[in-house]
């Protein structure tokens, strides 16, 4: 008899499947970022710091939309994918491998 074999693995390994079940936020969500900015910011904002950005769907949507963005994430595959999406589109964003309770900006 077979015995059943159980994966284990850590959701974020697997951004693509995080992208496939939130992209029908992105948009909504870089809209809202947008429009918060311009009803409480006394200033044109163009520049952006996403901690925990993942696999990147807000930073690749603002980019696109022109705004400087910085992102980073503790999560390896997530950055990797990441920089491969703003490749392929493209577009430049700075990014970094960091936990967000103890990181630094130059």
């Amino acid at each position: 008899m077979e015995r059943n074999r159980i994966l284990v693995a850590n959701c974020y390994d697997y951004p693509h499947y995080y992208d496939i079940a939130f992209q029908a936020y992105t948009r909504r969500e870089a809209d809202f970022i947008e429009a918060a900015c311009r009803k409480y910011c006394p200033f044109a904002a163009r520049r952006f710091l996403e901690p925990a950005c993942g696999s990147g769907r807000l930073i690749a949507g603002l980019t696109a939309r022109g705004y400087q963005v910085t992102g980073f994430d503790l999560s390896q595959p997530a950055l990797s994918y990441l920089r491969r999406r703003l490749a392929r589109r493209r577009l430049h964003a700075e990014t970094f491998e960091a936990e967000m309770s103890d990181f630094r900006l130059g």
